[in-house]
């Protein structure tokens, strides 16, 4: 048998039930196995990527099937090049229309698809029909299944999803910060620990009884114990907030819903063992089949509801009126738009509360009515209440959707609001303003270049307040502090704004102006930052969308850990890339490339020409010598062209050595 080329056996519909049965098996089976479903049960947005894989896979065998007609041999080669560019193809189109796909399924089909292509051409014709009838047989009782076969595997193969804990370092202009992520630890999972879903989007972190109070998007309470280490110790406590998921379902809501009815905020206080905790959340009110903001009271014993005792009953403090009704959309459905929700809170004194509140999309323009600018609708506002009547009063109004509300060390109130299409916006609040929308943003309609309830001149008028701040494209604001502490010094005073688009903003103020923003990158992968809280000793603790949180502090300087050093090094090394690149030692610019710069000739770089000090220097580039060049370059060479002044701190030489070793 010539094994670098082959011919098809047997007659092409016995070929054809092969690449039918392997086919259906080779897309259905994986997809099941990664996914958890059966075909028709699998989200819509999975679809493209299977269908489009089997129709490359057909595409590529019906070639074979041709280039092989009257027992024609086909090389190896080609049927190589036939796999590649079909599959190949497919690939490449899904990449470049970002069309929604698992790597690791595409990669699994189509290892799996160039196998069966290879055997159609090896195997017996009536190997080749049994064994194709066999993958049909096979794959319609799995998928018959469902989510049983992944279940299995996950099990078998302990594939579980299990809490993870990670560090990273991030570089500021002021400081090197070692963030410690925690991720997976209020995940709901079910009994035999093969499928975990993430807690509901939203929810709220507070510090509470020296460690932290986290409660989910859908209510579940948890008790984070300081101080963390290799594992988050965390309790679910025996309450949950008393959002009614199941009524609002039941009254026209749907699943996709789900994930923007949900508490917004907590607020918990101590005194004497004693605890308050106030929680603002939407509420389904069943009577009237329509939905309200709500804040809810629990009060009990702190020792107790730590050790897992349920407290007492939650109370209602105050519904948000008018009562809103599901709206109709063009598809004649049912729409909730609780994701404008607001909902942060704020005490002032011991007996009054600020709770802002958005438009839930009640703007004028997405429905008739624009609640904003209605001083008889308490949403598009900040709302006044008196803890012991109940009775609430505007305190501010024409917003949008106020995520995030603070008060300063100066007394100052800071309000995050969401825009439209751009527009996001920082706020200085003050009673009894009217901050404009939704006749005033900076912002458009989603898909234009407009907001059509604009009004001429509304940007001019001294009724209206403008934003200290807005941001063009939206940055999806969230939740802010203002740091107090001392750990991070140089960011006293400053605020700290979280985002969605996982960059926490750092705004200096002066004269209630922003003079720096900088946006801070914490993370990529599940970065959309939700909450934060600055401890007692100055810490920061993040709230991530998933229930993942992380810890930040600043890096020790004179740390000696490799790993530490070379992390505040790449800050460092952002100054010499004005001069100096990193390729594979060749890529010169004005400076030499400093590819594997330790241990390198001193003066010896291939194709760059350096000045006469350096070239007679000699040597290697030990690390001693390394610091003594960067402490003081012409001391150490006389004559170089390198013109800087040097690094006096030995701690700042350590950390940018310890980079430069790292470039291999």
């Amino acid at each position: 048998m010539n094994i670098l080329s082959l011919k098809r056996p047997g007659n092409g519909w016995q070929w054809c039930l092969w690449h039918l049965g392997a086919g259906f098996a080779i897309t259905a089976i994986p997809a099941q196995l990664m996914f958890g479903a059966a075909l028709p049960a699998l989200p819509p947005a999975k679809l493209p990527l299977l269908l489009g894989f089997a129709f490359a896979y057909a595409l590529a065998a019906t070639l074979v099937l041709w280039l092989t007609r009257g027992g024609r041999r086909i090389a190896l080669g080609t049927l190589l090049l036939i796999g590649i560019a079909a599959l190949g193809g497919w690939a490449t189109f899904l990449l470049m229309t970002k069309v929604e796909f698992s790597r690791p399924l595409l990669l699994l089909s189509s290892a799996l698809a160039g196998g069966s292509l290879l055997l159609s051409l090896w195997l017996p014709r009536g190997v080749q029909t049994v064994l194709g009838v066999l993958a049909l047989l096979v794959t319609f009782g799995l998928q018959a299944t469902g989510e049983r076969p992944r279940e299995l595997l996950v099990k078998m193969l302990d594939l579980g999803p299990k809490p993870v804990r990670s560090q990273a370092t991030i570089n500021t202009a002021y400081y090197s910060i070692q963030a410690t992520f925690y991720d997976g630890y209020f995940n709901r999972c079910a009994a035999d620990g093969t499928r975990c879903d993430t807690p509901r989007t939203g929810g709220a972190l507070a510090s509470f009884a020296g460690g932290f109070l986290y409660a989910t998007g859908d209510g579940s309470l948890h008790f984070v114990a300081d101080h963390p280490g290799a594992r988050l110790d965390t309790t679910q406590l025996a309450t949950t907030v008393p959002i009614n998921s199941d009524a609002f379902l039941a009254g026209g809501g749907n699943e996709r819903d789900l994930s923007v009815f949900r508490v917004m905020d907590i607020l918990p206080r101590e005194q004497g063992g004693r605890f308050e905790l106030l929680a603002a959340h939407h509420y389904w009110d069943s009577a009237r089949s329509c939905f309200v903001m709500r804040v809810s009271r629990l009060a009990g014993d702190t020792p107790a509801l730590l050790a897992g005792e349920a407290p007492g009953a939650w109370q209602t403090v105050w519904d948000a009126e008018p009562c809103l009704p599901l709206k109709m959309n063009n598809g004649n459905q049912k729409q909730f738009g609780g994701d404008g929700a607001g909902g942060r809170m704020l005490l002032r004194g011991e007996h009054t509360l600020l709770v802002t509140i958005g438009d839930q999309q009640w703007d004028g323009w997405n429905w008739d009515h624009a609640v904003s600018q209605d001083p008889a609708s308490a949403y598009g506002k900040i709302m006044q209440l008196d803890l012991r009547t109940g009775a609430a009063t505007v305190f501010s109004s024409g917003m949008r959707n106020p995520e995030g509300f603070h008060e300063d060390g100066q007394g100052r109130l800071w309000s995050t609001e969401h825009g439209p299409q751009g527009g996001d916006e920082l706020n200085l609040i003050v009673e009894g303003g009217n901050y404009g929308w939704p006749l005033m943003t900076y912002g458009n309609e989603y898909g234009t270049q407009d907001w059509p309830l604009r009004q001429a001149g509304a940007d001019d008028d001294p009724a209206l307040r403008r934003p200290v701040w807005a941001w063009l494209p939206s940055i999806g604001v969230s939740n802010l502090v203002s740091v107090r502490g001392t750990r991070f010094a140089r960011w006293q005073g400053d605020l700290l704004i979280c985002s969605f688009n996982a960059s926490l903003q750092r705004a200096h103020i002066r004269d209630d102006r922003v003079v720096v923003l900088e946006p801070i990158r914490v993370r990529s992968r599940n970065g959309r930052l939700r909450d934060i809280v600055e401890t007692a000793d100055g810490r920061l603790v993040l709230l991530l969308d998933g229930g993942a949180l992380a810890f930040l502090e600043p890096l020790d300087p004179k740390a000696k850990d490799p790993r530490t050093l070379a992390a505040r090094g790449a800050m460092l090394f952002s100054a010499c890339q004005q001069c100096h690149q990193v390729g594979d030692g060749t890529q010169h610019a004005v400076g030499p490339d400093l590819h594997g710069i330790v241990g390198r000739r001193v003066g010896h770089a291939e194709g760059f020409r350096y000045s006469d000090a350096l070239a007679s220097a000699g040597g290697e580039w030990s690390e001693e010598r390394l610091d003594s060049f960067l402490r003081d370059p012409q001391q150490f060479a006389p004559g170089t062209a390198m013109q800087i002044r040097g690094l006096t701190d030995a701690a700042d030489r350590a950390a940018l050595i310890a980079h430069l070793k790292s470039l291999r």
